[in-house]
């Protein structure tokens, strides 16, 4: 088997991802010899460096929220202009 898991379309291999994470994993565990609050550790390593994307999706979406409800009320408009 060549590798882990490869992905379909970007042809990336998600082994590189598992080596770098097991390698973060393994020097953190050296520092802290616990690997409990190893896993801890690089969990909320993870989530502070996805807070960027959450904070932009959460942005999004609420772009999209505003936008869809003009957009429903001119399709609203646009089916009672149609039906006289």
């Amino acid at each position: 088997m060549e590798s882990f898991v490869t992905l379909l379309r970007g042809g990336i291999s998600l082994n590189i991802i598992i080596d770098f994470l097991s390698n973060i994993l393994n020097h953190i565990n050296l520092l802290i010899n616990d690997w409990g609050i190893t896993i801890i550790v690089v969990t909320l390593l993870v989530k502070v460096l996805l807070i960027p994307m959450t904070i932009k999706q959460k942005r999004g979406m609420a772009l999209q929220q505003k936008f869809s409800k003009e957009v429903n009320a001119l399709r609203r408009n646009i089916n009672m202009t149609r039906r006289n």
